[in-house]
């Protein structure tokens, strides 16, 4: 069973629904870019990936996704939510930072 909780009313005060808060998304990959585009669906996201082939695919719409999330990274891109780059200077004006980097698994 599934419970949805309520914010604390302290919390609700400090961010207020008006608020458009801008987050950096690093690592556009099988997690960070389905999390880079949901955070765009309320706030300016920077999108950021050491890979420019990736950014190229991304841009393109030519990304291994669901239908569903392929439609939303459409509709980020024509609201101009989301900013893809490979320059991590963009990060210094956002008010948080989600990092989404590959973690190997390996016998050590």
């Amino acid at each position: 069973m599934t419970q949805q909780l309520d914010a604390p009313a302290d919390v609700k005060e400090l961010v207020a629904p008006s608020d458009v808060l801008a987050v950096g998304v690093v690592g556009l990959g099988y997690v960070g870019l389905p999390t880079a585009i949901a955070l765009a669906a309320g706030s300016q996201v920077v999108g950021v990936d050491v890979s420019a082939r990736r950014l190229a695919a991304i841009g393109k719409l030519r990304v291994d996704l669901p239908t569903a999330e392929l439609a939303g990274l459409r509709a980020v891109f024509d609201s101009g939510a989301l900013t893809l780059t490979d320059d991590i200077a963009l990060l210094a004006g956002v008010d948080g930072i989600i990092i989404c980097v590959p973690t190997p698994v390996d016998s050590t």
